[in-house]
């Protein structure tokens, strides 16, 4: 059950989007609110209000966007020019964008200066460094590699490539020199 409208304090100098933060939250709370608080019998009348109420919650939560500083923006621009499907996050100490490269999904996280701190891609077996890949295909013939997520972080680079047989799903962790290590191992149901 919703609790009664409460009134939070929030720096608004903060770089956060508490307002849409809050709303969203919040949504069920307020159509439930101003249903409930119509004194009409008619249903039709409630339903509409609440899609009105729908309506207005969500285009205030889509206006507001998060936009980085010229520092990251710049820094973004020059590395990833190409990107498409772009969508930026903040938070107290980064900025994560998440964005379509060449067909490989991607989020950076980038520091107030414009500094990449970390990366996240997500790509096909086939686009692995040949020497790991090579290394995965001898080293498991009987299993069929079907996914990769690439983390990185400083100069560290670390693959998480995903496996399957007939009766599990792996992940196996792996490192720039080809070094695995089995990571997660689940019976298929």
């Amino acid at each position: 059950m919703c609790e009664t409208l409460r009134i939070t304090y929030h720096d608004p100098s903060a770089p956060t989007n508490w307002l849409a933060q809050y709303v969203v939250r919040n949504y069920f709370c307020y159509v439930t609110f101003v249903t409930r608080s119509i004194k009409t019998k008619n249903k039709a009348m409630k339903k509409v209000l609440a899609i009105a109420c729908a309506l207005l919650i969500g285009a205030a939560t889509t206006t507001y966007a998060y936009d980085p500083n010229e520092k990251v923006l710049k820094s973004f621009r020059e590395t990833f020019s190409h990107a498409e499907d772009v969508k930026w996050d903040e938070t107290t100490d980064f900025f994560t964008v998440s964005f379509v490269s060449a067909g490989i999904r991607s989020k950076v996280n980038y520091d107030k200066e414009g500094n990449m701190l970390s990366s996240i891609r997500y790509y096909s077996p086939q686009m692995l460094p040949l020497n790991i890949f090579n290394k995965l295909k001898k080293g498991n013939p009987k299993k069929d590699l079907f996914g990769v997520t690439e983390v990185t972080t400083g100069s560290d680079v670390t693959y998480y490539v995903k496996m399957q047989d007939e009766k599990n799903w792996y992940t196996l962790k792996v490192d720039e020199s080809g070094n695995t290590q089995l990571h997660e191992k689940y019976k298929k149901g």
